[in-house]
């Protein structure tokens, strides 16, 4: 039995880079290993010496998909930093916000990454043509996730309207 290393690099369809490596010995796997793999960003350099209230508003520009995350981490680090406790409605507000950012994510990896492997389909564009039904679903959730997300959060993608200790204001559309 031959001994076998097979290592794949540059994964599609993950957030963020990914890669396997494997590696088998007489027929038996020894190793089996799914690397996410991302460059660092340094977030925290860009964060030393800023006022303590801008803190939120940078780091949400980590990530896209997951902006709220990181948006309502800091505001938790800021408002135990200075000792706030938010409002029982600020808290249950920000898990609503929370939950609108969940169901963007989830939307976003099974309908335009997982279902176009589904129906055979190398994207979402060709998936348009062969099953609108499912892409048009497919938007009209995301835009209701996103909307919900806007009026609790100020906008879409980067939140704006969390602050340490609740909210400058909520969207009434």
């Amino acid at each position: 039995m031959t001994d076998i290393t097979i290592n794949v690099e540059h994964i599609a369809r993950v957030e963020g880079h990914g890669n396997v490596v494997m590696s088998v010995r007489d027929g038996r796997i020894k190793e089996l290993r799914l690397e996410i793999v991302e460059s660092p960003r340094f977030f925290e350099v860009m964060l030393q010496g800023r006022p303590w209230h801008e803190v939120p508003h940078i780091v949400a520009r980590i990530c896209g998909i997951c902006a709220a995350s990181h948006t309502l981490a800091s505001l938790r680090a800021v408002e135990d930093a200075f000792k706030l406790v938010p409002s029982p409605q600020t808290v249950l507000l920000r898990k609503l916000l929370l939950y609108g950012e969940f169901l963007q994510s989830h939307l976003l990896h099974v309908y335009f990454l997982v279902a176009p492997d589904f129906f055979r389909v190398d994207s979402v564009i060709p998936l348009a043509s062969t099953h609108p039904e499912v892409v048009k679903r497919a938007l009209r959730m995301k835009m209701l996730a996103n909307e919900l997300c806007a009026v609790v959060g100020g906008r879409h993608i980067h939140p704006v309207t969390p602050v340490p200790g609740g909210f400058t204001r909520l969207n009434r559309n």
